[in-house]
C-alpha cells in the first residue's frame, strides 16, 4: 500500500484501487474488500486509528488516523 499511513478528518473517505491479487481487511472487523480487481472506498465517521492489511500478503499493512 502506498502510502502506508495517512491522516484524515472525521467524515472523509479513503479510496483504494484493489488489484485482483490483493484484498483489504480491517483490524476493527469491517468486512473490507476481497481480491476482485474493483475500486473500494470507506468513509470514517469516528475518530481513531484504523489498521488494514492484505490477507494474501500479510506484510502489506497500513494505518489511517482519523481526527
Amino acid at each position: 500500500f502506498t502510502p502506508t499511513s495517512i491522516r484524515i478528518s472525521v467524515g472523509q473517505s479513503v479510496a483504494f484501487d484493489v488489484g485482483s491479487s490483493h484484498d483489504i481487511r480491517w483490524q476493527d472487523g469491517n468486512a473490507g474488500r476481497g481480491a476482485t480487481g474493483a475500486a473500494y472506498s470507506r468513509t470514517f465517521s469516528n475518530a481513531g486509528t484504523y489498521s488494514f492489511y492484505c490477507s494474501i500478503h500479510v506484510e502489506m499493512t497500513g494505518t489511517i488516523t482519523v481526527g
